[in-house]
């Protein structure tokens, strides 16, 4: 496996606490965190902390937890057995005027200071992408791990999130994978060919197009986490890994941008057969796979509606006149038609049909009515009309027609 890029930075996110018992008896109360000793603040005595006795420092409201009989090891480092819990207030060692009591810090002599302090929180994030060859296949994927301690907590909570697409730069194949783990939620999801899948997975926080998403541009070291990520050097890797020059010198301004372009080299490799018109939106929504393309000589629309079970030579037809056509209005007026479906379509004008341009580019957004909703939504053939209720509703479609055309001839008059 060839590593074509690799980019990570790891910071660490701090909130201090101060801690308000004397310096002498510092040791005692680390150890039993006496609550009295929180109340009682004399600033003439200089045995305490400097900056203790400062009245518009703000903190948070906190009261110590109960020390739970089941659990075999010790979680925090103080709580409280009393029967009435006392709540008090935790003061902030910083505050500016943004209100921002943390502060972001890469010096391992600050993070060890504060790593298992009990008045610190503290929580280190790990961003890393990257772009790896193997063989015909180019991985493009991005790691955001988290780990976090809280205040008066000795244990870390840990979570992390992986979003990886693989690329057969071959066959146009591609394969997303979203794998998430925090505490017992282990989650993945493999999905092939799903650009729908892709352009969610792209507009997250973590998207290996945008891992700033998730960093406050107000930390001081934003600039230098910016400058470890050069998003234009990542696009660049990409094409030059693709074997392709897509004239995209960052996608991380236009995320869609590269979907397209991806769009664009699965046509190309895969030989699919595409209409005139918004080809993304069926891309999108109804990615026929391989036995549809291949039992319809790679015909993108034949092996749409092959797949939703309305194949004809008319239904084709009508999708390629129709561009803005609303599916699934079209799929159930053909399964009310029953099997000769395609006898009647061919003698009803749009109008009838409702060609509508209801449904959003596919620009706009995505969501929406999709393959697997309309599979859902089981439209077979689960009744038959008989011949004179057939002929009965064709009378009937026919005399809308004229009627709607009556109309337009008047307003022309």
């Amino acid at each position: 496996m060839e590593t074509l890029i690799t980019q990570k930075f790891t910071f660490a996110t701090i909130t201090p606490y101060k801690d308000y018992s004397k310096l002498s008896d510092k040791k005692l109360s680390l150890n039993t965190f006496e609550l009295n000793e929180v109340d009682v603040l004399d600033p003439n005595n200089e045995d305490y902390i400097r900056g203790v006795f400062t009245k518009d420092i703000t903190g948070r409201t906190y009261s110590l937890p109960d020390k739970l009989s089941f659990h075999k090891r010790k979680l925090n480092f103080f709580y409280d057995n009393t029967e009435v819990h006392e709540t008090f207030k935790i003061q902030y060692v910083y505050k500016n005027v943004k209100s921002d009591f943390s502060f972001d810090t890469t010096k391992d002599h600050q993070i060890k200071r504060h790593f298992g302090r009990p008045f610190s929180s503290i929580g280190i994030q790990t961003i890393e992408r990257s772009i790896r060859k193997f063989g015909d296949k180019v991985t493009v994927k991005i790691y955001h791990g988290y780990k976090n301690r809280k205040f008066n907590s000795i244990y870390f909570t840990k979570y992390f999130y992986v979003i990886s697409l693989t690329i057969n730069i071959k066959t146009g194949n591609f394969t997303v994978l979203e794998k998430e783990k925090s505490g017992k939620k282990n989650v993945q999801r493999f999905v092939t060919n799903g650009f729908q899948t892709l352009n969610n997975a792209v507009s997250k926080t973590h998207s290996f197009f945008n891992p700033m998403k998730s960093i406050n541009k107000t930390s001081r070291l934003y600039e230098e986490i910016s400058e470890t990520f050069n998003n234009v050097e990542f696009s660049i890797k990409i094409q030059e890994a693709l074997d392709v020059d897509f004239g995209c010198i960052n996608y991380s301004n236009t995320p869609e941008q590269f979907i397209r372009d991806l769009m664009g080299m699965f046509i190309k490799k895969k030989k699919i057969k595409v209409p005139d018109g918004d080809v993304s939106y069926w891309l999108y929504r109804f990615y026929p796979t391989e036995k549809y393309l291949k039992k319809n000589d790679r015909k993108l629309l034949a092996s749409i509606l092959d797949m939703l079970g309305i194949k004809s030579k008319f239904a084709v037809k009508i999708l390629h006149l129709n561009p803005n056509i609303e599916i699934e209005g079209f799929v159930r007026f053909c399964n009310m038609l029953g099997s000769n479906y395609s006898k009647y379509i061919a003698n009803i004008k749009d109008e009838v049909i409702n060609l509508s341009d209801r449904r959003k580019n596919s620009n706009d957004t995505y969501d929406g009515v999709n393959k697997i909703l309309l599979s859902k939504k089981n439209y077979t053939f689960n009744y038959e009309l008989k011949d004179i209720e057939r002929e009965k509703q064709k009378r009937e479609e026919m005399n809308l027609t004229k009627a709607l055309e009556s109309i337009r001839n008047a307003k022309k008059k």
